[in-house]
């Protein structure tokens, strides 16, 4: 018979696999197609890149890859969204 913890972590990974909410990064701003402004989808986090230094994407892809979301609750949440709505009226 196996170990508990075993199943432990395979109850874990599955948690972080069906569970969590996955992020992904979105450009929203380029200059002269330059990539200088990246949003969290998850957390609306922003980043941003000096296109004049000629890393730009890859300042904003690894301040994305270290950043810890701090998503809003449910209730913030729809909070937001009516606000938004009723602000595109």
């Amino acid at each position: 018979m196996q170990s508990g913890t075993h199943g432990v972590a395979l109850e874990s990974a599955l948690w972080e696999t069906c569970f969590m909410p996955k992020r992904s990064l979105r450009i929203v701003k380029r200059v002269r197609n330059v990539p200088v402004l990246g949003v969290c989808e998850l957390c609306n986090a922003q980043f941003s890149g000096n296109p004049k230094m000629g890393n730009a994407q890859s300042a904003i892809q690894e301040r994305f890859n270290t950043h810890k979301c701090k998503s809003e609750d449910a209730s913030q949440n729809a909070t937001r969204i009516v606000r938004e709505a009723a602000g595109n009226e």
